[in-house]
């Protein structure tokens, strides 16, 4: 109760202060961040959208690279080379900093590259900074996860999803 309290009183101070708080000033708290993490009328602030506050009240230089070590971040220019042209499957998390559901399954991402990191390439790429390697592949929600074996498209996935479930796929492609 007190955490829920607490939650709420933070959501309402962010919603009054944010156009005084520059940092807060960011175009993607403005426009759907902040409101997308509030519940309804009542000023609660949901998990998603504390993570997503949370997320930009860091520096930028502490936003930019939000990997785990281990996982490649790959760009338009070194997709390719580093997805297509690999000796070992391939799984590509396409996300972006302010999702806040990319955010809940990177653990799950990170867990799986611990058990199966030396057989299968773990990557990440954001979709804000690299428009062209999403369009390509018909990316239309984030997170979407493609698991590619011999430069193909084995399998998709979209959304918060179990491990159990991801754990399946990579095991079918191994």
């Amino acid at each position: 109760m007190a955490l829920a309290s607490g939650l709420g009183t933070l959501a309402g101070y962010l919603s009054l202060t944010a156009s005084r708080l520059p940092l807060v000033q960011s175009p993607e708290l403005r426009s759907t961040s902040l409101m997308a993490g509030v519940d309804g009328d009542s000023a609660r602030l949901t998990t998603t959208g504390l993570a997503t506050i949370v997320a930009y009240l860091k520096l930028p230089s502490e936003r930019k690279n939000l990997m785990a070590e281990g996982i490649l971040e790959i760009e338009d220019s070194s997709f390719d080379a580093e997805v297509l042209q690999s000796d070992k499957p391939v799984l590509v998390d396409f996300w972006a900093p302010w999702c806040g559901p990319c955010r809940a399954i990177a653990p799950v991402i990170d867990e799986l590259m611990g058990t199966y990191g030396d057989r299968i390439k773990f990557t990440k790429c954001n979709v804000d900074d690299n428009p062209v390697t999403p369009s390509k592949f018909g990316i239309k929600a984030i997170p979407t996860l493609i698991f590619f074996k011999e430069g193909n498209v084995v399998e998709q996935v979209t959304g918060m999803v179990a491990k159990s479930k991801l754990e399946q796929t990579i095991k079918s492609i191994l």
